[in-house]
């Protein structure tokens, strides 16, 4: 794992870069611009920045090995960096979502597109580019930390893309005469819309990183699969019962089962129950990731419930 952050390092360099790129363009040319919806794009990007610097302290915390003083590991600290980036997009959002609709009851504003459409070009190829190229480190390595820059430039990809279908399709109203009264209201409705969608997704990504922290059940084929070779087992060995508790995170999963056993079971000595961990362990090799693995056994039900 650890070389794995080492690399996943050199990928939030490369994604600081492209959001430094993105936010001096953003910034400069929606001032230039008069555009709100192209300020949006570079404030964000600005945000992304220091978002990304904390992504990147992030890494080298978990890459240093200090088992010592963290004895259960540092998984939490990817699902905990995630929920602070997300809250921090969301109350971005929600302040352009102010300012735009006092921009619309004072009646909108008058934006330079010509320019606009030249920026949204570049931006929209410089975030799609980058996009792809973090997705596809973060999907290789199920990364949390990468897959959250990932996501961050999908959704400045679609900002940027936006910017650009809205100021062609301002452009080409206002060269036909077509509701020409209404083209002041496009640039802060679109940021508006915007704007609402991001927070609806921030949300989502939210919940899933705090059921990350609260060790909510996987709900998958492994854990289906680790049922069905625990149900195996106790046929085969006799065991009277058992417990089976399976949580998930991005880079590693948490399994712990718990074999009630009697007289009547097969299970008797050390030897017999590092045979049964031994086919447990096999079956978990179809998880690529880190596996935190308990496996017990008692004679007392309430021990192991």
């Amino acid at each position: 794992m650890r070389k794995q952050l080492e690399k996943e390092k050199g990928i939030i360099l490369f994604s600081i870069a492209m959001t430094v790129l993105s936010s001096v363009l953003g910034i400069s040319i929606g001032l230039i611009a008069n555009s709100q919806l192209v300020l949006f794009d570079g404030v964000y990007s600005l945000v992304s920045f220091a978002l990304s610097l904390t992504s990147l302290y992030t890494a080298k915390f978990m890459a240093k090995n200090d088992w010592k003083r963290y004895p259960f590991g540092k998984a939490a600290a990817e699902p905990l960096v995630m929920i602070f980036n997300y809250t921090a997009l969301i109350f971005l959002a929600a302040q352009f979502i102010f300012n735009n609709i006092k921009t619309i009851l004072e009646g909108g504003r008058e934006v330079r597109t010509g320019i606009a459409l030249i920026y949204a070009v570049i931006t929209t190829s410089i975030c799609a580019g980058t996009y792809l190229i973090i997705n596809r480190f973060a999907k290789n390595r199920n990364s949390g930390l990468l897959q959250v820059e990932a996501d961050g430039w999908l959704y400045d990809t679609y900002t940027s893309l936006s910017v650009l279908l809205t100021f062609l399709t301002a452009r080409v109203l206002s060269k036909y005469g077509v509701l020409t009264n209404y083209l002041r209201f496009i640039d802060p409705a679109v940021v508006i819309l915007f704007s609402v969608m991001f927070i609806r997704w921030s949300v989502k990504m939210i919940i899933e990183a705090s059921k990350e922290i609260l060790a909510v059940s996987a709900d998958d084929e492994l854990t289906d699969k680790l049922e069905e070779i625990v149900e195996q087992i106790e046929e085969e060995y006799k065991i009277k019962e058992s417990f089976v508790r399976v949580s998930r995170g991005r880079r590693i999963i948490w399994v712990e089962i718990d074999f009630v056993v009697d007289d009547n079971s097969l299970v008797k000595t050390v030897k017999d129950e590092d045979e049964v961990r031994a086919k447990i362990y096999d079956a978990l090799k179809m998880a690529k990731c880190d596996k935190w693995v308990t496996i017990s056994f008692t004679t007392k039900r309430k021990w192991a419930k």
